[in-house]
C-alpha cells in the first residue's frame, strides 16, 4: 500500500512538474534543476552590475525577504530581549552561524524556526529554512566579484519524500528570485572618467563662437544637455546668456550663428584659439601677460568694458580689475599701452590660412629661438607635447 502511494505521488509530481515547465516564462538568469524521488536541487545564477558589498547588504536585509523571496511572508528575529518590539526588528539580531530566526510562509501555517549555517561576509550566506513540518531547505547564496560586476548563485537543496516541493513552481515565481532581488539592490553612482587627450584636443579645436552657436541651437530645440556639457565655465555662461537673448528676440537663430554653424568659422588653430572671440585675447596675442593686462585696462578706461570682463584667465582678469580699482582710488597710474608685437596675429585669419602643420613649424622655430610663451599658452596638451618634443629633438641633433 505504501509503495502504491509513493508511485502515485511520483506520477502526480511529474505531471504537474511538466505542466509547470510549459509556462515558458521570460527569465534573464541562468537556471539549473535536479530532482529524484528523495532529493531535489535548483540553481539560479545572476550577474549584477554593482559591487559585492551592495549585493551582500541586500541579502542580509532579512526584513525585506518577503518582497523578493517567493513563499516567504515574513522573517522574524529570535533575540533575548524583554522588549516586545525587538522581536520584530533585526536591529538587535547578531548575524553569525547558529543564529536563529522564524520563517512565516504565505499559507496558514505558524512560523517555523530556521537558522544561519554559514555567514562569510561578501562571500557566502547559507541558511536552513523550514517551510513546513515536512519540508526543510538549505538555501545558499554564493557571491563572486568580477571587478565591476558581481555574480550571485542561489542554490536550494532538500532531501526526503517531500523534496519535490523545492522544484515545484521553479519555472514560475521561484526562477525569478534573483531578478526580484535586483530591484532592492541600491544603484551605485558611477564615477565620471576623465577626458582623454584626443577628446580634449577635439574640444579645444572648436572656436568658442561655434560652441556657443551649437549650444544655443540645441537649447532652442529644448536640449540643454549640450550647454551643460560645456566644460569651460565662461563659455558655458556666455552660451546660456546668448540663449536667453535669442529667446527674448523671438527665438530665431541669428544670422551670425547660422554662418558659424555653416562652417565659416568652425575650427581655429589651437595656437591662437581663445575662449571668447570678442575679447582682447582674440584680437591680439601678447608674449607677456602683463602686456595683456595693461592692454585690457586701457581698453576699459577708453570705454570698452568687455575688454576686462571677457578675459578668460581668471588670474589675469583679477589683476586687471585690481589695477582698475587702484587707478580709480589714485594709488596707481594708468599703465602705458603696450605695442602689438610683430608676431601678433588675429583670431580669425590663422583659422583660414594657417593649418596645424604650419603652426607646429612656426612654434618650433620660435622655441628654438627661446620664445616659449606662445607654446606654453596652447590649450591642447597633445599639440604642446608634440612641439616640445620636436624642439628637444632638434636641439639634440644640432649638438
Amino acid at each position: 500500500m505504501f509503495i502504491l502511494f509513493v508511485v502515485f505521488l511520483l506520477i502526480l509530481t511529474v505531471i504537474f512538474f511538466v505542466a509547470d515547465i510549459n509556462n515558458n516564462p521570460r527569465i534573464n538568469s541562468r537556471l539549473f534543476s535536479f530532482y529524484n524521488i528523495f532529493s531535489a536541487e535548483t540553481t539560479i545564477e545572476h550577474e549584477f552590475s554593482v559591487s559585492t558589498e551592495s549585493v551582500w547588504k541586500a541579502l542580509t536585509a532579512f526584513e525585506r525577504y518577503n518582497n523578493w523571496f517567493p513563499g516567504i511572508k515574513r522573517l522574524l528575529p529570535v533575540v533575548n530581549s524583554n522588549r516586545y518590539v525587538h522581536g520584530f526588528s533585526f536591529d538587535r539580531f547578531v548575524f553569525e552561524p547558529g543564529a536563529s530566526f522564524r520563517l512565516r510562509t504565505t499559507n496558514f501555517l505558524p512560523p517555523f524556526k530556521s537558522r544561519i549555517l554559514t555567514f562569510d561576509k561578501n562571500k557566502q550566506l547559507l541558511l536552513e529554512m523550514k517551510f513546513s513540518p515536512l519540508h526543510i531547505e538549505q538555501v545558499s547564496f554564493d557571491l563572486k566579484s568580477n571587478g565591476e560586476t558581481t555574480e550571485l548563485a542561489c542554490v536550494r537543496r532538500s532531501r526526503g519524500l517531500f523534496s519535490f516541493l523545492t522544484v515545484w513552481g521553479f519555472s514560475g515565481k521561484k526562477s525569478h528570485l534573483l531578478e526580484n532581488l535586483g530591484y532592492f539592490i541600491p544603484r551605485e553612482k558611477t564615477k565620471e572618467l576623465p577626458k582623454s587627450d584626443s577628446e580634449l584636443e577635439s574640444e579645444t579645436s572648436l572656436s568658442p563662437a561655434f560652441i556657443i552657436a551649437r549650444a544655443v541651437q540645441a537649447g532652442l530645440d529644448g536640449n540643454m544637455d549640450v550647454i551643460n556639457a560645456i566644460t569651460y565655465k565662461p563659455t558655458r555662461g556666455m552660451a546660456k546668456a546668448a540663449l536667453v537673448k535669442v529667446k527674448r528676440e523671438g527665438g530665431n537663430l541669428p544670422d551670425e550663428m547660422v554662418a558659424v554653424l555653416a562652417g565659416k568659422e568652425g575650427k581655429v588653430s589651437p595656437a591662437v584659439e581663445t575662449a571668447d572671440s570678442s575679447g582682447p585675447e582674440s584680437s591680439t596675442i601678447f608674449a607677456n601677460k602683463d602686456d595683456l593686462v595693461a592692454h585690457s585696462v586701457n581698453e576699459f578706461l577708453d570705454g570698452n568694458e568687455d575688454a576686462v570682463n571677457n578675459l578668460t584667465d581668471r588670474v589675469l582678469r583679477g589683476k586687471a580689475k585690481a589695477l582698475l580699482v587702484k587707478i580709480k582710488r589714485g594709488s596707481a597710474e594708468r599703465p602705458a599701452r603696450p605695442e602689438q608685437p610683430p608676431t601678433a596675429v588675429s583670431n580669425k585669419m590663422p583659422a583660414k590660412t594657417e593649418n596645424e602643420d604650419d603652426v607646429i613649424k612656426r612654434l618650433i622655430t620660435a622655441g628654438l629661438d627661446g620664445n616659449m610663451d606662445e607654446i606654453n599658452a596652447l590649450d591642447s596638451r597633445v599639440l604642446r607635447g608634440k612641439i616640445k618634443a620636436a624642439i628637444v629633438k632638434a636641439k639634440r641633433s644640432g649638438n
